[in-house]
């Protein structure tokens, strides 16, 4: 069965984020004091929680400070630049000298330092997406078939002209998810019967015999399909529904997958075929969803502490994201 089913068609590589700052700076590094060695060790020690006070007192004056509506951080740097930390404080009301450490990033004698408050990269993130033209109306969770799916991921590469959204279930990660619902904007030029024609050539050519073709509009504006996937670690059953737009096309995709060890792979093929239907009108509820240019990053990730392999950070349900949500 394995040499019979193809490699993931929709398989986006994340780019891992340290630090992404959700407001623009009121003023650009501000420096206090030259740039120094870094002590590694002190620098690795400091934790979400620290006070300000903790923090000079362990590194020395900051090298340059930053200041905005919604930040407050410092930053130290070697001489030759290839030691950095920054350090990200709350910017609550408290006396100076008490604010506490939310974020820590940099690197050090070629180790990364990377300390993070629960949901702190999560929460930057969105209020990053606040921000944006068209983020601001990105919903953070949404039902399919019946379960709740949060914002995990979105991600914007120029020069594939590529911009894409990843949701996944409470409880779930980026690296070991069962399910997620992802919506993928191709600015291209190609059209949905252009996306379809490509799936059925790779499923000829690497003789998938569970590939089905659902539907294709007359005028080739809507395309749909259902098939198995192969990866390393288990078979993925994606349903995928394209539909032209403006400059090219959105590809909303259902996404399950089966690990090593799991259900019978016939079994697990049989049970997603009979879901095919339910799965297609859920797809059809998500084209509003537009996945958002991000402007200033290339990623975003909503995660309980900004990693690949953390679960996602799920937040209150708005009136409009709520409806149907178990």
């Amino acid at each position: 069965m394995a040499d019979a089913m193809e490699r993931p068609l929709y398989q986006p590589r994340r780019i891992a984020m340290a630090f992404v700052f959700a407001a623009a700076l009121a003023c650009n590094a501000a420096h206090a004091t030259r740039p120094r060695p870094i002590d590694c060790g002190k620098a690795q020690a400091i934790a979400a929680g620290w006070t300000e006070k903790q923090v000079v007192k362990a590194m020395g004056k900051p090298y340059s400070m930053q200041f905005g509506r919604d930040l407050m951080a410092y930053g130290w740097q070697s001489e030759n630049g290839a030691d950095r930390l920054s350090v990200r404080f709350d910017v609550g009301p408290a006396k100076v000298g008490e604010r506490h450490v939310v974020a820590v990033t940099g690197t050090c004698k070629g180790s990364a330092i990377a300390q993070v408050a629960d949901g702190e990269l999560a929460t930057m993130g969105l209020q990053a997406l606040a921000t944006l033209p068209q983020g601001k109306d990105l919903p953070q969770r949404v039902a399919f078939d019946g379960t709740t799916f949060h914002l995990a991921f979105a991600h914007d590469s120029r020069p594939q002209q590529m911009r894409y959204v990843e949701y996944v279930p409470q409880g779930q990660n980026l690296s070991h998810w069962k399910q997620m619902v992802a919506l993928f904007q191709h600015t291209d030029g190609s059209t949905p019967a252009d996306k379809l024609r490509d799936a059925e050539a790779n499923a000829r050519r690497t003789g998938n015999p569970h590939f089905r073709r659902l539907h294709l509009e007359k005028d080739g504006s809507v395309a749909i399909a259902a098939f198995p996937m192969l990866r390393d670690d288990s078979v993925e059953y994606q349903v995928v529904r394209w539909a032209a737009v403006p400059g090219g096309v959105q590809a909303s995709v259902h996404f399950v997958r089966n690990y090593a060890g799991e259900a019978p792979l016939d079994a697990f093929i049989a049970n997603q075929e009979q879901r095919v239907a339910d799965r297609v009108q859920g797809l059809e509820s998500l084209a509003g969803i537009v996945p958002p240019p991000l402007e200033n990053t290339d990623s975003l990730i909503f995660t309980r502490n900004g990693r690949e392999d953390s679960e996602v950070w799920t937040t209150a349900a708005s009136p409009s994201e709520g409806a149907g949500a178990p």
